[in-house]
C-alpha cells in the first residue's frame, strides 16, 4: 500500500492504523513467539522442512514488525527470559538460537522493506529510532499510582479506577504491581504476586527436571515475557492480552500442577462464581455498547480519540 498508493509513506503510524499505539501488538508477540519457535524446532526435527521454513518465515516477519514498531519492553522481556534460559536450563538452547536466527532474518527484512526499497522507489524514509530513550512519561503515571496506593492501601480505589485521575499521559499506570496496588489494594496485590511467584518457581523446577519437554520451556518463556513486559506496559489491562495469558497459564497449570478430581461442592462453587461473573460481564458489555452507540451523549473535553480503550469516552467522572 505504501509503495503503490498516493500516500507513499512508510511510517508505522500510517501502516499500522486501528489503535492509538501500535506497540500494543508487542504484548501478543511476547506470548506467541517462544511457543512458535518451539513448534518450528519440532517440525525441523521431524524433517518437515517446508513447514519449518513457513514457521521461520512467519516469525521473521513478526520480528520485522517488532523492529519497525520499536517496542522497548518486548526486547527487554526477551532479553530477561532468554537470559534465564541460558543460565538455568541450557538444554533448551536451541530455542534461543532459533529465535536469534529469526531475529536476524527479521532485521534483514526490515532493512530491505523500510530502507532499500524506499530508496530505490524514491519514497522518503521515515527516521525511526529502534530503541527509544527515556521512560516516555511513565514516571508521571507511576507516581500517581503510588500516591493512589498510599491513599487507598487496603482495598484500592477500584478496578480500572486509575482512569478517574485526569492526567496527560495515560488512563492506566503501565506497570502491573502499581496498577494492582492502586486499584485493588496492597493485600490483594501481595496475594496475586504470591500465586504468580509460586507458579513460576514450580514451572522452573519442572523445566529443569529430567521429565520436562520443550513445551514446558516454551510456556515458561512466554509467561516470563508477559510478566516482564507488564512492568512497563499495560499487559494486564488489555483484554486481548489477558485472554492469551489465561490460555497459556491454563496450559502451564495442566502440565506443572498436581491434578485431582474435583468434589461435588467444589464444582457447585465454581459454577456459581462463573454464573455470577458471566452475568456481571454481560450487563457491563450491554451498558458499554449503549454508551458507545448513543451519539447524543457529548464526549468529555478530555477525550483523546484513542480507540479501542477500556473507557471509550475518556476519563471516569467527566
Amino acid at each position: 500500500m505504501a509503495f503503490y498508493s498516493n500516500i507513499r509513506n512508510i511510517s508505522t503510524d500510517v501502516l499500522a492504523i486501528g489503535f492509538s499505539n501500535p506497540r500494543f501488538y508487542a504484548q501478543f508477540q511476547a506470548i506467541a513467539l517462544p511457543i512458535t519457535a518451539m513448534l518450528g524446532i519440532y517440525k525441523f526435527h521431524k524433517k518437515h522442512h517446508l513447514t519449518h521454513l513457513i514457521i521461520l518465515s512467519a516469525v521473521s516477519l513478526q520480528w520485522c514488525i517488532a523492529i519497525a514498531l520499536g517496542g522497548r519492553g518486548l526486547f527487554l522481556a526477551f532479553g530477561c527470559s532468554y537470559l534465564v534460559l541460558f543460565f538455568l536450563f541450557r538444554s533448551y538452547w536451541q530455542q534461543a538460537a532459533w529465535q536469534l536466527i529469526a531475529f536476524a532474518a527479521g532485521l534483514l527484512i526490515y532493512a530491505f522493506a523500510f530502507h532499500w526499497i524506499p530508496s530505490i522507489l524514491n519514497i522518503p524514509e521515515v527516521s525511526t529510532q529502534l530503541i527509544r530513550e527515556g521512560l516516555s512519561a511513565r514516571e508521571v503515571i507511576w507516581k500517581l499510582a503510588l500516591q493512589m496506593t498510599l491513599d487507598n492501601p487496603w482495598l484500592g480505589a477500584g478496578p480500572m479506577h486509575f482512569a478517574a485521575i485526569q492526567n496527560s499521559v495515560a488512563a492506566h499506570p503501565h506497570q502491573m504491581i502499581l496498577q494492582w496496588s492502586s486499584e485493588w489494594g496492597i493485600p490483594a496485590t501481595l496475594i496475586a504476586l504470591y500465586l504468580i511467584g509460586t507458579g513460576m518457581l514450580r514451572g522452573l523446577v519442572v523445566v529443569r527436571s529430567q521429565h520436562s519437554t520443550p513445551v514446558d520451556a516454551a510456556l515458561w518463556l512466554s509467561l516470563c515475557n508477559a510478566l516482564v513486559l507488564a512492568q512497563v506496559d499495560g499487559v494486564f489491562v488489555m483484554p486481548y492480552s489477558e485472554v492469551w495469558i489465561t490460555v497459556i497459564a491454563g496450559l502451564a497449570l495442566s502440565r506443572w500442577g498436581q491434578l485431582r478430581t474435583m468434589r461435588n461442592y467444589e464444582k457447585a462453587i465454581i459454577n456459581l462464581i462463573a454464573t455470577v461473573a458471566f452475568t456481571v460481564l454481560l450487563s457491563v458489555i450491554c451498558q458499554e455498547m449503549y454508551v458507545f452507540l448513543d451519539d447524543s451523549q457529548p464526549l468529555p473535553e478530555h477525550y483523546k480519540g484513542f480507540r479501542p480503550r477500556f473507557w471509550t469516552n475518556g476519563w471516569i467522572g467527566q
